[in-house]
């Protein structure tokens, strides 16, 4: 699998879902990671994340696929909370990050 770069956000409708949610998963491990110890990076990925799971979200929407669509935006509040609020009491971070790691094939 191709890493994304922001120059390639034009071809993110054309990945497969699986494709989309591996490349997450590399932000979120990446926010679990730094979280704690350089809160810069942790910021940045989880910004990314987010960007990434919004064109995600808005594939999803072009292909009326409106379950996932609702898991999604389940993930992005996830996400949000873990990040900003600092709850890792609703879902542990690892097991976030385990799911969205299965999908990632590799760089």
């Amino acid at each position: 699998m191709d890493k994304i770069t922001h120059n390639d956000f034009e071809k993110w409708p054309s990945f497969s879902f699986s494709q989309q949610i591996g490349n997450i998963g590399r932000g979120v491990s990446k926010i679990v990671r730094f979280k704690d110890t350089n809160n810069s990076r942790a910021e940045k990925s989880t910004v990314r994340a987010l960007e990434l799971i919004d064109l995600t979200i808005q594939s999803l929407v072009i292909k009326k696929r409106f379950p996932a669509v609702a898991e999604m935006l389940t993930h992005r509040e996830l996400l949000c909370n873990f990040f900003y609020k600092g709850d890792s009491v609703t879902i542990p971070p690892e097991k976030l990050e385990k799911f969205y790691l299965s999908f990632y094939t590799g760089d």
